[in-house]
């Protein structure tokens, strides 16, 4: 069983200095079904704002934003206990989550980097993503190993563009990880 007393805590502090926005990874997803509605009335609890393939508008410094959030299926990211042939995710599935990009200036919340390419095709300009952490082992700035056992990931850690659609992947601040200090991005648009 999980305990989220020290969860409850944080997002409650984070919530005390910003407004906090949350999407579901692979771990808040792969949680039992108790975990899992523990960790909803946790969130619940707090002003934290989860997006499950939903999003809304909200004002920062004075400009509007569309804020959103998507979740894939499981499957893309453990599959049948491993991690082969892992399901893939489409601009279809995107569009079916979250409709037409809108024209306003979007932020995404995706936990899983890899479908940066479809995320920016999509139309967020901005995407804030993690599960790949900087990867499990880090070197020399170098993400060398990801959650699926992938040598190399191409997004582990930091920001990265593709046609002025940005992409930034934080360590976070999970689990104990080599080379790799968890970390609470501040990201200024």
């Amino acid at each position: 069983e999980t305990e989220f007393s020290a969860t409850e805590v944080l997002l409650t502090e984070l919530c005390d200095i910003a407004p906090v926005y949350m999407c579901m990874g692979n771990h808040e997803q792969s949680l039992k079904n108790d975990n899992q509605r523990k960790l909803f009335d946790v969130v619940a609890i707090t002003d934290v704002r989860l997006l499950v393939n939903d999003g809304e508008y909200a004002e920062i410094n004075g400009k509007k934003y569309y804020i959103c959030g998507v979740m894939q299926d499981y499957s893309t990211y453990k599959k049948d206990g491993g991690y082969r042939n892992l399901d893939d995710f489409t601009i279809d599935e995107m569009k079916n989550y979250l409709g037409e990009c809108p024209e306003d200036e979007v932020l995404l919340l995706a936990h899983n980097p890899f479908f940066f390419f479809l995320y920016a095709e999509w139309g967020a300009d901005y995407t804030f993503s993690g599960h790949i952490h900087g990867g499990v082992i880090r070197l020399f700035g170098v993400g060398i190993f990801s959650p699926e056992r992938r040598f190399f990931p191409k997004y582990s850690k930091g920001v990265y563009d593709i046609s002025g659609k940005k992409l930034l992947v934080s360590a976070g601040v999970g689990k104990l990880r080599m080379f790799n200090p968890p970390e609470i991005v501040i990201y200024k648009i």
